[in-house]
């Protein structure tokens, strides 16, 4: 009987029905049987402070807010027949591919980035002293 080959390794791995998985792929056989186990590693829950304004989801994080970042361990098998493709990657390309899941613990206020104009720079009719205005 002939040795079949094996995958080891850390890939991103489409499915059919436009599904992705993505972490350390190996080759299991049961039987006459060949399927793939992905498993994504985990990343322990992080605390962060934005210095800048963000987005999640859509929604606009001001800068300051505390968001927590993390993902848990995910583990599927995957039939050899659903794969449409793979794709090797190296470790450390992985937070690229697989989705980190973002919370907002604390939302900041939004600061005011513009300083708005006074009418009276405006009213004095002289235009020699209103380059400093912003526009």
């Amino acid at each position: 009987m002939e040795e079949q080959s094996k995958f080891e390794g850390y890939a991103v791995v489409e499915i059919m029905g436009h599904q992705t998985a993505v972490g350390m792929v190996t080759t299991q056989a049961f039987g006459s049987v060949v399927m793939f186990r992905i498993v994504t590693p985990e990343v322990p829950e992080e605390e962060i402070v934005t210095t800048v304004d963000c987005r999640i989801d859509y929604a606009l994080i001001p800068a300051g807010s505390t968001i927590s970042i993390k993902r848990d361990r995910v583990e599927c098998l995957v039939g050899a027949g659903s794969i449409y493709r793979i794709i090797p990657i190296r470790e450390d390309e992985l937070l690229l591919h697989a989705p980190l899941k973002k919370t907002v613990k604390i939302l900041a206020e939004r600061q005011a980035r513009i300083e708005a104009a006074s009418i009276e720079d405006f009213a004095d009719g002289n235009d020699e002293d209103d380059e400093d205005i912003p526009i």
